[in-house]
């Protein structure tokens, strides 16, 4: 499941949807196993950068 809302936002960012960049990148985060802590930084990474664009468009 956390495969599958990962590959949604990519999806969503290519197409350049950024609320549903977040909301897809997210439920990813909420579905990756804790103990994949690259996949959880990466996550927490790509969540933050997200916030900060859809920030700036909508300013």
């Amino acid at each position: 499941m956390a495969d599958q809302a990962y590959m949604a936002g990519c999806a969503a960012l290519a197409a350049g949807k950024l609320d549903e960049v977040l909301q897809s990148l997210n439920v990813s985060l909420s579905k990756c196993p804790p103990d994949q802590t690259s996949a959880v930084a990466k996550l927490h990474s790509l969540i933050s950068l997200t916030s900060q664009q859809l920030q700036k468009s909508t300013s």
